[in-house]
């Protein structure tokens, strides 16, 4: 039941007068004064909940910015009759927040995608409002309005509660005595460093609430695969969400994990994605990423990976000195053709420093590679393969690097 500004009044006074009744050391006549001079009421009312939440937000301009969570938190505590019921999920609403800080309404996100299975068109109150508590589109196949997802009150409290603890058991990277080595925390890592979205989270969520810890690393493998081939693919935002969602569906429809490994729903366009990667890479958003799934196949998963401050750095330096080795070594149509290829790129962890870059590839290597790869195991590998760096060494190792990747992703 909406309260009319009478309503409003009577429980405001009520609230007041337990308040002075349970702490007789306040003064009422303190309070006269605090809300003539410091407190300013205002009673509004608008016809939808778009229109209350842009006003809310002008009302709020000079204060704290209000946020989708922070209202759909009053619509669920309002939705609860028992007081001892608001105080418990308060504190839980407030935990999460305090948790996951600005990522929270990204979390509520997550579960907005779970339950509608489709690319958010609206703000994420309205999404629950329209798509989850009062669906107003109709099913194209039977004409009817959708159902209801979710209800207000305890049941989204649950969900809410329900998904935070998964998320928890997914993020905390613990996963050791359940895999039996750091391969999928590692994976997690490499994806929330390096993935351009967290597109992939929800299904994650989903298949660990039915299946758990059974075949996981298998999912996250070909989760990770998926979204980052049709990245590197040039497959546009909205196709890589359809497809997060259509692996969400294949979950709910699935028995077992094999059903959902069978349904098709990670197949990757492999002519397209072995294409750029055997393409000049350096610039494009994602070389750094595919650097770190090479290093993530030549890692041993008996240890964490670290994740300090990473650059890509070329080994024949873009703009070589006209005195230097790599004048003699390559021509300028090798420089045009190669510099820029996977094959030539590793991972630094610290900044890059542009002079110590153009050195000839020993004193390079001795005096640069060797103090900022120690943990990069692709890096590493190159520089402790390879004695020189000619055409014939860069074209070697962009075999090899391109061919595993092909593998991984096959």
């Amino acid at each position: 039941m909406k309260l009319n500004p009478v309503h409003l009044w009577a429980k405001a006074i009520t609230v007041i007068s337990d308040f002075f009744r349970e702490n007789q050391e306040h003064n009422y006549d303190e309070l006269l004064p605090f809300i003539v001079n410091k407190v300013l009421m205002i009673y509004v009312a608008t016809e939808d909940l778009e229109d209350a939440f842009r006003l809310f937000m002008i009302l709020n301009d000079r204060g704290v910015p209000l946020r989708n969570s922070d209202i759909l938190k009053s619509m669920n505590l309002g939705a609860l009759e028992n007081q001892s019921d608001k105080l418990k999920y308060a504190k839980l609403w407030e935990k999460a927040e305090g948790e996951l800080g600005e990522d929270f309404d990204r979390f509520l996100s997550h579960i907005r995608t779970i339950l509608v299975k489709e690319k958010a068109r609206l703000n994420l109150l309205q999404e629950f409002e329209d798509k989850i508590y009062n669906p107003k589109e109709k099913d194209k196949k039977t004409g009817e309005k959708k159902p209801i997802l979710l209800t207000k009150g305890i049941e989204t409290f649950n969900i809410i509660e329900k998904y935070l603890e998964h998320y928890r058991a997914i993020f905390s990277f613990q996963s050791y005595d359940e895999v039996g080595d750091f391969r999928l925390d590692n994976l997690l890592k490499v994806m929330l460093y390096g993935l351009p979205s967290t597109d992939w989270q929800p299904p994650l969520l989903r298949y660990f609430e039915k299946f758990k810890y059974e075949n996981l690393f298998d999912f996250v493998y070909k989760l990770d695969n998926k979204l980052s081939a049709d990245w590197i693919s040039q497959y546009s935002p909205t196709y890589r969400i359809e497809s997060m969602n259509t692996i969400i569906k294949s979950i709910d429809s699935a028995k077992n994990t094999d059903s959902v490994f069978n349904s098709g729903c990670f197949e990757i366009d492999q002519e397209s994605f072995s294409r750029v990667i055997d393409s000049p890479v350096y610039g494009r958003r994602f070389a750094r990423y595919v650097l770190l799934k090479l290093d993530y196949y030549y890692q041993n998963h008996d240890q964490r990976m670290n994740f300090e401050t990473l650059s890509v750095e070329h080994i024949l330096p873009q703009n070589p000195a006209s005195d230097s080795q790599w004048i003699n070594d390559f021509s300028i149509e090798d420089r045009e053709k190669l510099t820029n290829i996977l094959g030539n790129l590793v991972l630094i962890t610290r900044r890059k420093n542009t002079s110590q870059g153009r050195l000839d590839y020993l004193d390079k290597k001795e005096r640069y590679f060797s103090k900022n790869i120690d943990t990069c195991p692709n890096s590493l590998r190159v520089l402790n393969s390879y004695d020189q760096w000619t055409p014939s060494e860069l074209l070697n190792n962009h075999s090899e690097v391109t061919s595993l990747l092909i593998k991984k992703y096959t």
